[in-house]
């Protein structure tokens, strides 16, 4: 502390004696003058010292005040540009007002202001002001922020993780230019190893900056083993120097079981529905599978033919295992949270998921394509439908004189395929072969379920080829399909014309 200081100091500690005799003194004669109220004075504040550090750092203003009376702060910078004032207040992860309740000696009272991650716009200067019921007194620092340096690492949080966990390392660092970045492992044998992305195991992610000055990198390591266990140290360069920061791994070699999460589900009455439940565990876990139901009680679940399912899967890699919960045939009673709950002998973990059961309704028809064929052709009709539960399918034809009836299969003229299913999509195929002019109609395909019935109808044309009869002397010869040999033409020559893909002339 300079003269100044010292002469401030000096000043308060002699008013303060003074006060002390005179309360001492207590005489009944005494003026007013003479009462501690009035040798008070306005708070003294002692100097505050300039800063001067780089882009990144975290720096400190105390404010220390000499006061016979609790002082109030304030905290104000002037604006570098217009030299105007405005008042600062406290800012998650940036700014913090430091308030000691409890003065560090008798009527010496501080705070302080503290500033993180000083960037350029942070420079210039600081004032704390501090005033009691007699007056307000100010002191001042200025704070000179170095554009360029070498990086300036945030801290890595240190991890501890089961095995077959995935472990994150994030390393971010402020830089006035883009800095490089290496990873190094610390092994058991005392020697740095330093870290490459290996496929499957460990990934080392170039991060988008966050801000301007901010860059990071990430180190993902995936299936811990104990082997992996250790110090991980990010190192950034710029071109005026490295800096450096460590994180320490624990793996534990045995921990409760941790879930992979289990996707809620949402399916139509009548469908079936699995629940996958993935556990890492290294020993062989117990599994349980229980659900909530509308009253908020749980019931642990059964395998129960034809209706649920609890199946034991071989496990995909190593310290991976599985169950399967699937039912059959849902119902809106099926509806609710499902949980899996999975132990060994460190502890239990669980999983849940909703299921949500939509009301069946009654087929929904998908068009069908009126037909237009020529006679011996042969056509198709396909009959899709959208149902949540398997539907009836039916064929029905009506005539061109009006009468209507059901079709069934007939060898060689009439087939009726067999049905097909996707989820909630059903299908079932009607087929004629060689149509003649009586099979024209309205066909119809009928799909009901327990909710109801719905119709979808298809008209089927026949084109018949026009006759046309020989002309006397004629040798004129239509071809479609290529010319036809020698006995083809004496037949035609006796027949005259032909149908459909044959050969005609007239």
């Amino acid at each position: 502390m300079d003269s100044r200081g010292q002469y401030k100091r000096l000043v308060l500690h002699g008013l303060l004696i003074l006060s002390l005799v005179s309360l001492y003194i207590g005489s009944d004669a005494a003026s007013p003058m003479d009462t501690p109220d009035k040798i008070a004075t306005r708070p003294v504040i002692s100097d505050m010292v300039d800063q001067e550090v780089s882009l990144g750092s975290t720096v400190t203003f105390d404010c220390q005040v000499m006061s016979l009376t609790a002082p109030t702060f304030e905290w104000w910078k002037a604006d570098n540009s217009s030299g105007k004032e405005h008042e600062l207040g406290a800012i998650p992860d940036k700014i913090d007002i430091i308030v000691h309740n409890t003065p560090l000696q008798e009527n010496v009272y501080t705070q302080m202001l503290r500033i993180y991650g000083v960037i350029l716009e942070d420079a210039g200067s600081y004032k704390c002001t501090a005033g009691n019921n007699l007056g307000t007194s100010s002191e001042s620092a200025l704070l000179t922020v170095h554009e360029v340096s070498r990086p300036f690492m945030i801290d890595m949080n240190n991890q501890e993780v089961s095995i077959g966990s995935t472990v994150t390392f994030d390393c971010q660092v402020m830089s006035s230019t883009a800095p490089s970045f290496e990873w190094w492992k610390i092994e058991e044998s005392g020697c740095d190893r330093e870290l490459r992305a290996i496929p499957d195991k460990m990934d080392i992610l170039v991060n988008t900056p966050l801000q301007e000055d901010v860059y990071s990198q990430t180190l993902r390591i995936y299936s811990l083993s104990l082997e992996d266990a250790g110090s991980y140290t990010c190192t950034a360069s710029n071109n005026l120097g490295t800096s450096s920061e460590s994180s320490l791994l624990s793996v534990n070699e045995d921990s409760r079981p941790f879930m992979i999460d289990m996707n809620n589900q949402e399916v139509s009455v009548g469908s079936t529905v699995t629940f996958d439940c993935q556990v890492m565990s290294s020993t062989a876990p117990s599994f349980e599978w229980w659900k909530t139901d509308e009253s908020g009680s749980d019931r642990e679940l059964r395998a129960f033919p034809d209706k649920m399912d609890i199946l034991v899967n071989t496990p995909s890699q190593e310290n991976v295992y599985s169950q399967t919960l699937r039912i059959y045939r849902v119902t809106l009673k099926d509806a609710g949270s499902y949980i899996c709950i999975s132990g060994n002998d460190l502890g239990t973990s669980s999983e849940s998921s909703l299921l949500t059961v939509n009301k069946a309704s009654r087929p929904f028809m998908i068009a069908m394509e009126n037909k237009e064929v020529i006679v011996g052709s042969i056509v198709t009709f396909d009959c899709q439908v959208m149902s949540s539960t398997e539907p009836a399918i039916h064929w029905w034809k009506t005539d061109q004189s009006g009468d209507t009836y059901e079709l069934s299969a007939i060898q060689g003229e009439i087939d009726i395929l067999n049905p097909s299913q996707r989820e909630n999509v059903h299908s079932l195929a009607f087929r004629i072969y060689s149509v003649t002019s009586e099979d024209a109609g309205t066909y119809t395909c009928i799909a009901g379920n327990n909710r109801g019935t719905s119709t979808e109808e298809a008209e089927l044309t026949i084109i018949t080829p026009e006759l046309k009869p020989t002309t006397s002397g004629a040798a004129s010869l239509h071809m479609k399909f290529g010319a036809p040999g020698t006995l083809a033409l004496t037949l035609m020559a006796v027949c005259g014309y032909a149908f459909g893909n044959h050969l005609f002339f007239d």
